[in-house]
């Protein structure tokens, strides 16, 4: 059996996350999120307004959603001020950069030859994983064979391992570059995990 993956871009690095409410979270582009819809299905209009205000907000059953929905609301009573974006945002810098070293790039390569030496001619896996040859409901025999390869070939030149750690490498380049900032993020996550239990300790 083959599990399909959805449609990805390499600039989406929380594509592997599955819940909607937390690539909204992650502020992640709309062509990212739409990856979770194809997890699972289109979800009411009304899950996204009440969740997110992301039609508006207004009133459901008979209550205002609140100023950035359910979401924003418990997000300011657990944050405070915090802001979390960095963590976030150098993530998916680290990952937008590592997709064009040489390293990561000569690892695409490898990858490429290797799949070319079974006949199946893709840049990088994310060309392989979104042909719209694999469209049908049930993955075909070709679809199967390209998914072994893939394999085969991703062990055979490391380029998981390659990949990670050339992300890994940049994410800790900027972890020593922002060490101020990121310290005081952290302290505020203690102080968020101290209020989240509070509320939670409530009656």
């Amino acid at each position: 059996m083959v599990v399909r993956q959805p449609q990805v871009q390499q600039d989406c690095p929380y594509h592997w996350v599955n819940e909607p409410l937390v690539r909204l979270s992650v502020g992640e582009p709309a062509h990212c999120l739409h990856s979770a819809r194809q997890l699972f299905g289109e979800l009411p209009r009304d899950y996204y307004n009440v969740v997110a205000a992301k039609f508006g907000g207004g009133v459901f059953n008979g209550k205002t959603i609140p100023d950035g929905g359910c979401l924003g609301a418990a997000q300011r009573e657990v944050e405070g001020a915090t802001d979390l974006s960095m963590p976030v945002q150098l993530a998916f810098d680290a990952w937008t950069a590592s997709k064009s070293d040489s390293r990561v790039v000569a690892a695409f390569a490898k990858w490429s030859m290797c799949m070319a030496g079974s006949g199946y001619h893709y840049s990088t896996p994310m060309e392989a994983n979104n042909d719209p040859k694999w469209s049908g409901e049930k993955a075909s025999a070709e679809e199967i064979a390209v998914a072994v390869a893939d394999l085969n070939c991703k062990k055979t030149t490391n380029l998981v391992g390659i990949r990670m750690a050339v992300d890994a490498a940049y994410q800790r380049e900027a972890i020593s570059q922002h060490g101020v900032e990121l310290n005081a993020i952290k302290a505020g996550l203690v102080r968020q995990a101290a209020t989240a239990s509070a509320i939670l300790a409530k009656p």
